[in-house]
């Protein structure tokens, strides 16, 4: 059984070394498509060297915010690698099982030419530990959500039984397609930890430049109602000029008028940091160079 995880990051320096030192205890191979201005790609230069040839490493070209497509195109990539399941994935999740063995147990519940819904479990930055997730995310975090609501999924492919070239993954990897129509799903019992919101830096910089990235690939992204979690922490930001890091992890992709109630965990991930201190970069540096770099591109 080969299992290949597939990622698009972006500046996400404060949880990138974590995160893939925790999810290969459990795949065999990672390829990711980096598009950081952060110190991300030089952290995955290092982890590539150590991990061998168990990792690749691509540059993204385009500015905006073109998942799917790239998401897609990685799919078919790790297909050609010999996948048996292919775990698409964002720096912020973590597979959330004890050992290889019982993934493994797991993913045998997928169909063939099906795929396996694995759900958030997301952790919250409380008053008592902005420090503390600010520093190490995700060692830093105590607290979750007890329920989702929405309760969101994220997709595993099992290669067997589909034509990968015409197998699409949607937006945020939430679900997947083919040209014969919907793909069949089941719900594992493997929960992703989810780590969205970290630190004010972080938060401040993912909610530009995100809401910017997903602008230049869809203009007409506001009316249409896509990537509304982003918009509406990049509305606060205007409307206030800050923003309230506790309450907006609290709210993140959930219904606003249920306050979440929290349940005391911690988060059991396995990493030790060689090349990343856990901080993110100051978010108005990241914005400026991300800005320059993108008119360079234009001007080029």
């Amino acid at each position: 059984m080969k299992l290949i995880g597939i990622g698009e990051t972006k500046d996400e320096q404060d949880i990138i070394e974590p995160w893939v030192r925790h999810n290969m205890l459990l795949l065999d191979h990672l390829i990711v498509m980096d598009g950081s201005n952060d110190d991300t790609y030089n952290i995955l230069e290092k982890l590539a060297e150590e991990f061998k040839d168990r990792i690749d490493i691509q540059k993204q070209k385009e500015f905006g915010d073109f998942q799917s497509s790239r998401t897609t195109a990685l799919l078919r990539e790790a297909y050609h690698l010999g996948a048996d399941f292919i775990f698409p994935l964002d720096a912020d999740e973590f597979l959330g099982v004890p050992n290889r063995l019982t993934l493994e147990g797991q993913l045998q519940k997928i169909p063939i030419g099906g795929a396996g819904n694995l759900p958030w479990r997301t952790f919250i930055v409380t008053p008592d530990t902005i420090d503390t997730c600010a520093n190490d995310a995700p060692k830093g975090f105590k607290y979750r959500r007890a329920v989702e609501n929405p309760l969101h999924y994220k997709v595993i492919v099992r290669t067997e039984g589909l034509n990968i070239n015409q197998v699409w993954i949607g937006t945020g990897n939430h679900d997947c397609s083919s040209v014969l129509g919907s793909v069949k799903t089941v719900n594992l019992d493997v929960p992703l930890l989810h780590f969205p919101l970290r630190s004010q830096d972080q938060m401040i910089g993912k909610a530009v430049l995100r809401w910017v990235g997903t602008l230049s690939a869809n203009p007409s992204i506001r009316t249409s109602g896509g990537a509304w979690h982003i918009r509406d922490i990049f509305d606060k930001l205007l409307a206030n000029g800050q923003l309230d890091l506790c309450n907006l992890s609290l709210l993140y992709a959930q219904h606003e008028n249920q306050v979440p109630t929290l349940v005391e965990e911690i988060p059991i991930i396995q990493y030790e940091r060689k090349y990343s201190s856990g901080r993110a970069m100051n978010a108005v540096s990241l914005i400026a160079k991300s800005w320059e770099k993108t008119l360079e591109k234009v001007g080029g």
